[in-house]
């Protein structure tokens, strides 16, 4: 009876021991699959993170070129204005923005003799 015993504990260790090494297998399985998934979902954020960066900078870039456009039609008609005025109204203008430009007689920066 007692070796009938003693094979029973036996068999119920060697049991416990199978089912053991089977949990350890199912966790490592489990944990794969785990880090298998934060891997692709972590892939999937850097994607979708990527392509918003790569479409704001589009975006940024249209309107910047929106902006030149905007600016460079307004200098082509300040230019288109500046060539249909006559040359006595050139020099009154041109006039008008040197006297801001050049020193005159109330000019506080007066040559200091060295």
């Amino acid at each position: 009876m007692a070796d009938r015993v003693l094979q029973e504990v036996i068999a119920l260790e060697e049991h416990l021991h199978q089912q053991y090494r089977q949990e350890q297998q199912r966790a490592k399985r489990w944990l794969q699959q785990v880090r298998d998934e934060e891997t692709a979902a972590d892939a999937a954020l850097e994607e979708e993170l990527r392509l918003k960066v790569d479409a704001e900078r589009s975006e940024a870039q249209r309107q910047a070129e929106d902006e030149a456009a905007v600016i460079r039609q307004r200098a082509l008609l300040l230019c288109e204005k500046v060539r249909q005025l006559r040359d006595d109204e050139l020099d009154t203008i041109l006039g008008r923005y040197l006297q801001r430009l050049l020193p005159g007689d109330d000019d506080d920066h007066r040559h200091v003799e060295g």
